[in-house]
């Protein structure tokens, strides 16, 4: 719990973490703009459940953590990030043989679209093992059943609820869902690659939505950050920040 008195100037020290949801296309600069991360933020502890960050290997980042996606065919991703947050706000450092936590300034999750899906298959696994009736299933092959996609909106919030509570910098990365289009206006929104119960939810966790987009072809491509929403897509900033920033990947810029 903050008490915050309203009229007064915040120090630096005092101004607390800021949440970041950033989503975008495959290739919109959203994992490499990692390597901008200003000194305040750092060193960073990158959750990697695309095993996307080869290219972040040798800067001075921090940490990166994989996870396994099955373990004698039975999914494990979620519970192993779950254990592992666990040990991690715990101050377990010998178990996880990581930084500690007093360590860390920022806590990176790459990608949620992915983490997602995995907490999906273990739900799925649950049921199969578990589940009576009419909420058994036999298989993961079938789509999830009304149930099932509760418990995993339930599992993917906890989560993410329980990143930003470890009280650091926060950067949620996500892909974008597929375009739809308006059949009356026809303009194709964009969004974060979630089910809709949790694409709603997610961004109220979050100071800045920001909507990554690369622009052109070949070395013309350009690349962007928008920060205001719009018909086309969703995006806020609680900073005040421009409406369309730039991404330079040679110097830090947020």
């Amino acid at each position: 719990m903050r008490i915050i008195k309203t009229n007064d100037e915040p120090s630096p020290n005092e101004s607390g973490p800021i949440n970041f949801l950033i989503y975008g296309d495959t290739g919109s600069g959203k994992t490499f703009a990692l390597q901008t991360l200003p000194e305040a933020m750092l060193p960073a502890l990158v959750l990697d459940f695309d095993r996307g960050s080869r290219h972040l290997r040798k800067t001075d980042l921090g940490t990166i953590v994989q996870f396994d996606i099955e373990l004698r065919k039975k999914p494990v991703m979620y519970d192993q990030a779950r254990d592992f947050l666990e040990d991690l706000a715990a101050g377990k450092k010998e178990k996880q043989d990581l930084i500690a936590l007093d360590e860390v300034k920022t806590i990176v999750v790459d990608s949620f679209t992915t983490l997602i899906k995995g907490i999906q298959d273990r739900t799925m696994q649950w049921f199969i093992d578990n589940g009576r009736g009419g909420n058994s299933r036999s298989s993961r092959d079938s789509p999830p059943t009304q149930a099932e996609y509760g418990m995993i909106a339930h599992l993917g919030e906890n989560l993410i609820r329980g990143i930003i509570g470890l009280d650091k910098h926060t950067i949620v990365i996500c892909h974008e869902a597929s375009k739809v289009q308006d059949e009356v206006t026809g303009l194709s929104s964009a969004g974060p690659a979630l089910q809709r119960s949790l694409a709603i939810a997610l961004p109220r966790y979050f100071d800045e939505v920001l909507y990554a987009k690369a622009e052109g072809k070949a070395d013309k491509r350009t690349f962007h950050w928008h920060t205001k929403a719009t018909g086309q897509f969703v995006a806020r900033s609680r900073h005040d920040l421009d409406a369309k920033i730039p991404q330079d990947f040679s110097k830090s810029y947020l």
